[in-house]
């Protein structure tokens, strides 16, 4: 049996799991938006939260006292791009931005710019973190 190489179109349960009566009743997603669910996923697991995989997640936790400066948000980037090449294979990361405006209103904004492998279609993700 050959394995289907194509993992942009593979099908994954939605997040968050949501269930409807009917033929399918677990919303699945596929292509772009499985891959936004993935990084949002991705951000919003601490590290050592799953048994399986205990190093998979980030944490902003360490970054939170930090005074926003260039030097914390250059450190808190080239973690974020660390984790999205360990964990998101699919996509080639092009960018990330941390908002200095948010941040002082305790909201850091940290849109990534990326495209995606199998289509080569530029996309972004915008990941809100209230502190």
């Amino acid at each position: 049996m050959e394995k289907n190489k194509n993992t942009f179109t593979e099908k994954s349960w939605g997040f968050p799991p949501e269930f409807v009566k009917g033929e399918n009743p677990t919303r699945m997603v596929t292509g772009d938006e499985n891959i936004k669910q993935s990084l949002y996923i991705l951000f919003s697991t601490l590290p050592m939260e799953r048994v399986h995989r205990p190093d998979y997640g980030f944490s902003f936790k360490e970054m939170l006292f930090e005074p926003a400066s260039l030097t914390t948000r250059v450190h808190m980037e080239k973690n974020i791009e660390e984790a999205i090449l360990l964990y998101e294979p699919r996509i080639e990361l092009e960018r990330v931005v941390i908002r200095e405006a948010e941040i002082l209103d305790g909201i850091w904004q940290i849109q990534i710019d990326y495209r995606v492998l199998e289509t080569n279609t530029a996309d972004s993700f915008i990941y809100s973190l209230n502190v």
